[in-house]
C-alpha cells in the first residue's frame, strides 16, 4: 500500500476510535433493585420495578441486566432489594453503575409507590417521586407514572452528557375514572329577602357522575321544600345542575370544594305560580372516607336569580357517597 493512502487511513481509524471510546464513556450505566412490597403481594413490587426498566430502556439507555446483577450480587453474598443510600451506593459499585434506581410499594390505609436515584459517585439522592391511589386497581397506572419522571430525569441527563440520545418524551398516564353516587340531606334556612316570605325548610339531592382521580364531574338534583309558618308549606324547589367537585388528597379526610350551576322548577304555594330561573350553588363538605365511602357534613349556599331579586338559601346537612 502507498504511503499517501496509508496515513489518511490511520488516522480515520483512530478518530473513530476516540469518538468510540467517549461515546462509550458518556453513556452512563444504569442499575434497577428489586422494590420492597410492605403490606401488598410481592407481585405488585416486581411489575413497578419491571416498568420503569422498560421506560428507560426505551430511551436507550444503558440499564444492567437483572442477570448480571443477580449474578454479581449472589457471589458476593448480597441481597437484591434495597432501601438505604449506602447500600444502594455500595451495590452499586459492585456492578459497575453510575445510578441506580431503588424503591418500595407501601399499602397502609392507601397504595403508595415511591422510587428514588441514587448517584453511585456522589452517594447521594439526585431524584425521587411517588404516587397514591386509593384504589388497588390504579397500581400498575401508578407505577408507568412514576417510572416516566424516573425515566425522563435519567433521559435529559443522559441527553446533556451524549447528544447522540434522544430526549425523553412525556407519556401522561391514564386518568383514572370511576363512578360515583352521593346522597345529601339537610335543613334550609332562608337568608335576605327570602326570610320575610319563609322560616326554613328541607333538602334531599343526590348527584351522580364519573370521578377522575380527585375530580367529580356529574348532574345535580333533588328535592327542596320551604314553609311559611311551621306546618304550612311556603314553595317547592327542583333544582337540575351540572355539577363539579375537587377533593384534596388526604388521609381519611373527606374535604372537598364544588360548585353546580343549572336552572331550578320553582311552585310558589300561595299563588299556585310555577316558573323556571338559573341557580347557582356552591358547596363544601367535610367528613371521613374510605377507598370507597364516604361520610361527610356539608355546607351550601343556592342563590336563585329572578327579575326583581336573588332568592338565597344556605342548606347544612349530611351526605354519603360511594365510587365503584
Amino acid at each position: 500500500m502507498k504511503t499517501g493512502y496509508f496515513i489518511p487511513l490511520m488516522a480515520a481509524t483512530l478518530i473513530a476510535c476516540i469518538c468510540n471510546t467517549a461515546h462509550a464513556e458518556t453513556k452512563k450505566r444504569i442499575a434497577v433493585l428489586d422494590f420492597f412490597a410492605n403490606g401488598i403481594d410481592e407481585s405488585y413490587a416486581i411489575a413497578a420495578k419491571t416498568k420503569i426498566e422498560v421506560e428507560l430502556v426505551k430511551l436507550g439507555l444503558h440499564v444492567i441486566e437483572q442477570r448480571n446483577i443477580k449474578k454479581v450480587l449472589s457471589e458476593r453474598g448480597s441481597d437484591f432489594s434495597c432501601k438505604d443510600v449506602k447500600c444502594a451506593t455500595r451495590w452499586g459499585k459492585m456492578v459497575m453503575a453510575d445510578y441506580v434506581v431503588v424503591g418500595e410499594i407501601i399499602f397502609t390505609d392507601k397504595y403508595m409507590i415511591t422510587a428514588r436515584i441514587v448517584d453511585v459517585n456522589d452517594d447521594r439522592i439526585i431524584f425521587a417521586d411517588s404516587a397514591v391511589s386509593n384504589v388497588k386497581d390504579d397500581i400498575l397506572e401508578m407505577s408507568v407514572r412514576v417510572a416516566v419522571k424516573l425515566s425522563d430525569y435519567l433521559g435529559v441527563k443522559a441527553v446533556a452528557a451524549n447528544p447522540v440520545l434522544k430526549r425523553p418524551v412525556s407519556i401522561r398516564a391514564p386518568v383514572s375514572i370511576h363512578g360515583c353516587i352521593a346522597l345529601n340531606g339537610g335543613y334550609v334556612l332562608p337568608i335576605a329577602y327570602l326570610r320575610h316570605s319563609s322560616k326554613n325548610g328541607y333538602s334531599l339531592t343526590v348527584s351522580a357522575g364519573p370521578s377522575l382521580d380527585d375530580f367529580f364531574i356529574g348532574i345535580k338534583t333533588g328535592f327542596i321544600q320551604l314553609f311559611g309558618s311551621k306546618t304550612k308549606p311556603y314553595a317547592y324547589i327542583v333544582p337540575v345542575m351540572a355539577s363539579c367537585r375537587y377533593e384534596l388528597p388526604i388521609k381519611k379526610i373527606s374535604l372537598s370544594l364544588g360548585v353546580s350551576a343549572g336552572m331550578t322548577v320553582n311552585y310558589i304555594n300561595e299563588s299556585k305560580k310555577t316558573s323556571a330561573q338559573p341557580v347557582v350553588n356552591p358547596a363544601f363538605t367535610l367528613g371521613y372516607k374510605t377507598e370507597k365511602f364516604r361520610i361527610y357534613t356539608l355546607a351550601e349556599y343556592f342563590c336563585i336569580a329572578e327579575i326583581r331579586r336573588g332568592i338565597q338559601f344556605f342548606n347544612f346537612g349530611l351526605g354519603a357517597s360511594i365510587c365503584f
